[in-house]
């Protein structure tokens, strides 16, 4: 799913991504709602690890430690949650 007009575009995995399903057992879902809570939960992690982190410095973070994917110009870069951890912790200790 793409939106061409974000001011700032920023993409996640939303193939095949395992979810619980009622019951107990295990089941693949895509599309944005597999993306978007991915993203969500990486900033609060980013969050959690430093409060002060305001929402510019957060995306700069994403688009800094982000992957670029074949349809980067179109959706931004994918993120990748352990750069952006380890970018968050070494601000951290400065």
């Amino acid at each position: 799913n793409t939106n061409t007009s974000l001011a700032l575009p920023i993409a996640a995995p939303g193939v095949d991504i395992l979810s619980l399903k009622s019951g107990g057992d295990y089941i693949a879902y895509s599309g944005t709602s597999m993306a978007t809570p991915l993203v969500a939960g990486l900033l609060g992690v980013m969050r959690s690890l430093d409060p002060k982190l305001s929402a510019s410095q957060a995306y700069e973070v994403l688009l800094r430690t982000g992957q670029d994917g074949p349809d980067v110009k179109r959706v931004g870069r994918t993120i990748n949650a352990e750069a952006a951890i380890a970018e968050v912790l070494g601000r951290r200790r400065r």
